[in-house]
């Protein structure tokens, strides 16, 4: 004797649609819905969501700044073996510095280069990937690349290099593509509610 009865535990399925018509002699299923598509549409040639133009420009910004904000730094050594006041606008703001001051100039002029060029080169790598809060880092970015004034014209070109790229960020396909990069990494989840009831043995219409 063949009896079904409905669960009454619930239980975690796929919501089911009406079942499939197959052939003479085909067994007939129930099928789940199709799920809702929650991640972003990505690049089939990479798997990753298609970067647009405007992040290429704004990553390749940020890089050329970060190599003349070096350029400007090595230019400021070599010049310094020769004639230290004109190596570097903070350097000639000291008359005749004892080698002590020559050595901590120097060594500001290093590290607020490395602070600089630091920003800029996380910026445009960490936009490249799409990390929406590159879009804060630019602005610092661009903030620091205005310790270039104490170097020399070589360094003042990072300056409106990173404007650039700190403003290309916040344009909409920058924030765009930084949503599709969130969505790609934290898909949202997609909740399905539990069946009412779970029936065993054979389909109804199956039974005599």
């Amino acid at each position: 004797m063949d009896q079904s009865q409905p669960s009454t535990m619930p239980v975690e399925s796929a919501p089911v649609t009406e079942p499939t018509a197959g052939g003479p002699g085909s067994i007939e299923a129930w099928l789940p819905e199709s799920q809702p598509q929650t991640a972003a549409a990505l690049n089939p040639r990479t798997g990753e969501p298609r970067r647009p133009g405007i992040i290429v420009v704004a990553t390749v910004t940020s890089l050329v700044a970060v190599a003349t904000t070096i350029a400007a730094l090595l230019w400021t050594y070599w010049n310094a073996v020769e004639s230290f006041a004109t190596a570097a606008w903070l350097f000639a703001q000291f008359s005749e510095p004892s080698t002590l001051t020559q050595v901590g100039l120097v060594a500001a002029v290093t590290a607020t280069t490395l602070i600089a060029a630091a920003a800029a080169a996380v910026t445009g790598f960490y936009a490249w990937w799409g990390y929406s809060w590159t879009k804060i880092s630019g602005i610092v970015a661009a903030v620091t690349a205005l310790l270039g004034l104490l170097l020399n014209p070589v360094g003042w070109v990072s300056i409106p290099l990173m404007l650039v790229a700190a403003g290309l960020l916040w344009l909409p396909g920058a924030v765009g593509f930084f949503e599709a990069w969130r969505r790609h990494r934290h898909p949202e989840p997609a909740f399905r509610p539990p069946l009412e009831a779970v029936w065993y043995g054979p389909l109804p219409k199956y039974r005599r």
